[in-house]
């Protein structure tokens, strides 16, 4: 089994992989919360702002091509330049500066992309400005100023086949979407079939792309046809087979990209009578809404892997099919006791249950097993987050399934760390964005939701909202920010390290990621040090977990007894 310490390698390499996680959840609030598609209607600056929406999507491409191409050498050979160079000069100033311009950068986006804003160049000046800084700045916490040239000397090879290969990528799946024409006929009449065996009132116009029953049918346009992942899925897979070439048995492997396009389009129409499926015996609102936008990307994603996958493990791709887990890759403790092969004077030893332990899934478990549940149970929500309750359930289950694995709280609990959560609540309530036009539509859209259920289902919803804020989500968070990130950002034997043990680089990373998962980015990264002194004072996570809490309570107090519902947006 893999070890998942492991994806975070020690030395020199752990601080730019911190830096670029923050990045990209700093990313992922952006895009969340704005819209630039608006702003194309305009002419001149504003058409050319909206056009930068796509530079992001090509960065990520271009990076993950270029570790698909150069592979552990890129890392191995920046880890050797790193370490060469030493530390980074004054990160903890750069990471001051980082958190200062980027809500700096939050609040300018908002104006620059606002449909009614004038973009005066002081404007569009400032928003720039400020978000170089944040770039900059990302940078230099990650990387020595003078190791940059170093890094862009000995990498350009790897670097420039990563730049081509992510752009031929990123063209493909744009370009792609011609196939459309080409392969329209066919994917109509599969979903036209598929569809024919559960409804007989189809509504077909294949000419048209107008494909449905008479009570929801949808226009598939090339678009939004799910075709630019026979691009992506080709040119990835391409440059795989390049990398892996002398671990694959060729000619055969070439058989895996017909195969993985097959499976992109029988899977694209699929996904088709899927969202036609949810509009007819669910919500339209839905099928539109997160089913549309987001079952695209998890289904490109679930066939990629799941073509690495089969290369990797069957003996009739691979030229050594890898095995499930190795001597390098299991934890060491895992080996099995001597009490568990038998004792020193042969008699048979008592059987017990082999189990491997991997600390970091211990810790890391409960927030990845809520945040999948949310990302599934998104694909089914427009407005009102009817499924809340799932979540809380699978991660309750996963914290009583894992319980013996989990640190033990402290009896009695200090008295400073409910101190911490009713101070810090005020201070969350400050630093929270004032309830605009999106909070404002999610506090009516959660109220609406309400209203429309009965009052059993309304308590039941709102006792698990209760529930959630206050127990599930603060352990589940804790754990990951505090107990294992915090930690593992000052050694890799993360376990190892006192929860008293604190480092600049370990306790503004593990706040700065704690407010990127936060809407109220700000509230969150100052929630986050309030937290990591909680634990610090008894060198107790259960600290952390308790100021948690008591926060959460207070808020969610709030919500019910002054209608504030924008405060759980």
């Amino acid at each position: 089994m893999l070890d998942a310490d492991s994806l975070i390698p020690a030395g020199p390499l752990r601080r730019p992989l911190v830096v670029l996680a923050v990045l990209l959840g700093e990313y992922m609030v952006i895009s969340y919360l704005f819209d630039a598609q608006p702003l194309l209607a305009k002419p001149g600056i504003a058409a050319g702002i909206a056009h930068l929406g796509t530079a992001a999507p090509l960065l990520l491409v271009v990076a993950t091509a270029t570790l698909v191409v150069g592979g552990r050498r890129v890392l191995a050979e920046l880890g050797s330049i790193l370490s060469s160079h030493g530390r980074p000069h004054a990160p903890v100033a750069m990471a001051v500066i980082h958190a200062a311009s980027f809500p700096l950068v939050l609040y300018l986006t908002g104006l620059v992309t606002h449909p009614s804003a004038r973009l005066r160049t002081e404007l569009v000046g400032a928003w720039m400005l400020s978000a170089t800084t944040m770039l900059l700045s990302a940078v230099f916490i990650a990387v020595p100023w003078h190791a940059v040239g170093s890094i862009a000397r000995s990498l350009w090879r790897p670097l420039s086949a990563g730049l081509i290969a992510g752009v031929l990528a990123f063209l493909a799946g744009l370009f792609s979407a011609e196939l459309w024409g080409l392969l329209s006929e066919w994917t109509m009449h599969l979903v036209a079939f598929l569809l024919a065996r559960f409804s007989d009132r189809l509504v077909f116009v294949p000419e048209e792309a107008i494909v449905g029953t008479e009570t929801f049918y949808v226009l598939i346009s090339p678009e939004c046809s799910g075709y630019e992942g026979i691009g992506l899925i080709t040119v990835f897979l391409s440059a795989y087979l390049w990398v892996e070439r002398r671990n694959l048995v060729f000619p055969r492997a070439y058989l895996l990209l017909p195969l993985a396009i097959t499976a992109v389009w029988i899977g694209n129409a699929v996904r088709i009578v899927l969202l036609i499926g949810v509009g007819i015996w669910m919500s339209p609102g839905v099928a539109l809404g997160g089913f549309h936008s987001k079952a695209g990307w998890l289904l490109f994603c679930a066939i990629g892997l799941g073509a690495v996958a089969v290369a990797r493990r069957t003996g009739y791709f691979a030229a050594e099919p890898q095995k499930t887990s190795s001597p390098e890759l299991t934890a060491p403790h895992a080996q099995p006791t001597e009490n568990e092969r038998g004792d020193t004077e042969g008699w048979p030893a008592r059987k017990r249950p082999r189990r491997l332990d991997n600390p970091t899934a211990t810790y890391l478990m409960p927030l990845l097993v809520l945040l999948a549940t949310k990302l599934i149970t998104g694909l089914f929500v427009v407005d009102f987050d009817a499924p809340y309750p799932l979540g809380v359930i699978t991660v309750a289950v996963t914290l009583f399934v894992n319980r013996k694995a989990l640190p033990r709280p402290s009896w009695p609990p200090s008295w400073h760390a409910p101190a911490v959560g009713l101070l810090l609540y005020p201070v969350w309530l400050w630093a929270s964005p004032d309830p605009g036009a999106s909070a404002a539509d999610a506090a009516a859209a959660l109220r609406q939701g309400l209203s429309e259920m009965n009052t059993g289902e309304r308590v039941g919803w709102l006792a698990f909202r209760v529930t959630g804020s206050c127990i599930t989500v603060p352990i589940a968070e804790e754990l990951a920010f505090r107990g294992y990130l915090l930690r593992r950002l000052i050694a890799p034997n993360f376990e190892e390290v006192d929860f008293k043990r604190w480092t600049p680089v370990a306790v503004l990373g593990s706040s700065l990621a704690f407010g990127a998962l936060h809407q109220a980015y700000v509230a969150g990264m100052i929630a986050g040090l309030a937290f990591a002194i909680a634990q610090r004072a008894r060198g107790r996570l259960s600290d952390a977990i308790v100021a948690h809490m008591v926060v959460n309570a207070l808020i969610a107090t709030d919500v019910l007894v002054r209608d504030s519902y924008y405060l759980w947006g």
